[in-house]
């Protein structure tokens, strides 16, 4: 039987060549997060070794070019494309460390996600897979609210009906109280002023009356024909008893 060298030769090479020009590609890690959180699907390459190397993104298993419905993606120093501003590398590129955060995570965001280092050279990238899988956040159930009056609750309404009555009455009488309190100080206040006014009245009476004696008294000593010497003496007289006043 002739075995047709060439046809085998030809497989193992291609065979050969598919191994080895193969990217590398990491198994799938499986990550679970609760729905409302933020969570991180890590990736990491080494900066010193590669240097700073585009990388994207993308939902679902990676292709042999580039990433599949890319959500992010780098020119390695800054975001050249992001689908959705919950889609945030937090830990700064120049690190190597270009875990995807997925803000405020939902049940629809569960599923694969692949990471993808462009690496120069002839099939060179490395591939990361995540699974991701969001659950439902709890929430707190409430047991159903049943009202139930009992006697000593419409014991409590009642009192309470009563004692808003007597503060309704209690402050109409307080406000009556006021009032007249306002009118017993207007009163007064009346009544200090009309003895304020006497007051003035008699003060300015008894002084009209001491100047009149005075006068008489003056008028008695010099003569009623003397009438400049007795003005004279009666205005030096008024003047000193002032300035006594005044000290």
């Amino acid at each position: 039987m002739k075995v047709n060298c060439s046809f085998f030769s030809r497989v193992t090479m291609l065979c050969c060549l598919s191994f080895c020009c193969k990217d590398s590609e990491s198994a799938g890690q499986a990550v679970k997060a609760v729905g409302g959180e933020n969570v991180t699907l890590p990736c990491s390459y080494n900066v010193e070794k590669y240097g700073m190397l585009h990388i994207c993104w993308g939902r679902g298993e990676l292709s042999y070019s580039k990433c599949f419905n890319t959500i992010i993606s780098t020119d390695g120093l800054k975001v050249t494309h992001r689908q959705s501003d919950r889609y945030q590398l937090l830990s700064g590129l120049s690190t190597g460390n270009i875990s995807l955060t997925i803000i405020n995570v939902r049940e629809d965001d569960s599923g694969t996600y692949g990471c993808r280092l462009e690496i120069p050279g002839p099939l060179n990238d490395q591939k990361h897979h995540i699974v991701l899988t969001v659950e439902q956040a709890p929430t707190a159930t409430t047991p159903p609210f049943t009202t139930v009056t009992t006697t000593s609750e419409c014991t409590a309404a009642s009192a309470n009906s009563s004692a808003s009555h007597d503060v309704f009455t209690s402050s109409g009488q307080s406000t009556a109280l006021s009032r007249e309190a306002a009118n017993r100080d207007a009163a007064l206040c009346a009544v200090m002023v009309s003895f304020l006014l006497a007051g003035v009245f008699l003060a300015a009476f008894v002084v009209f009356m001491c100047e009149y004696e005075l006068l008489q008294l003056v008028t008695h000593t010099f003569g009623e024909n003397n009438a400049s010497h007795r003005w004279h003496c009666f205005d030096i007289i008024i003047f000193c008893c002032r300035q006594n006043a005044d000290e």
